[in-house]
């Protein structure tokens, strides 16, 4: 098992239709590839985990790196994991906003792009993984 952990930013201002579309074509090439994982959308910035077979994921994420709806990708983690956290998803979605981080964190960021400047690879898995949604 392994995972990879990334944020990026949209190129244009995403409507509804536009995330609709992206989840779509994500679901159904991640079942394709038996990769699973959750994405973050907040205000405009992509979070999103990916986790499955090493290959796979990589393929997963050489795929999105090519997206041109898509800039300013960065890796902040990945590696080998004990096993899946979302294995019933082949991409779980949330829209949080900056407040739900802040109340998450319990401090005041001022915006979305300075919160990821200063998270850690562990601020951001609890992010992904704190969703009393699913």
């Amino acid at each position: 098992m392994y995972y990879l952990i990334y944020f990026a930013y949209e190129s244009f201002p995403f409507k509804k239709e536009d995330l609709e579309d992206l989840l779509k074509q994500t679901r159904e090439k991640n079942a394709n590839h038996q990769v699973t994982g959750k994405l973050l959308y907040v205000e405009g910035t992509f979070i999103q985990l990916l986790e499955g077979n090493e290959q796979a994921v990589k393929s997963i994420f050489s795929a999105i790196e090519r997206d041109k709806r898509i800039i300013a990708l960065k890796v902040v983690a990945q590696g080998p994991a004990m096993a899946r956290h979302f294995p019933d998803w082949s991409m779980a979605y949330e829209k949080i906003s900056l407040a739900d981080i802040n109340q998450l964190e319990q401090c005041e960021h001022k915006g979305v792009k300075e919160y990821l400047t200063n998270a850690t690879p562990f601020r951001l898995i609890k992010l992904i993984a704190s969703n009393p949604l699913l």
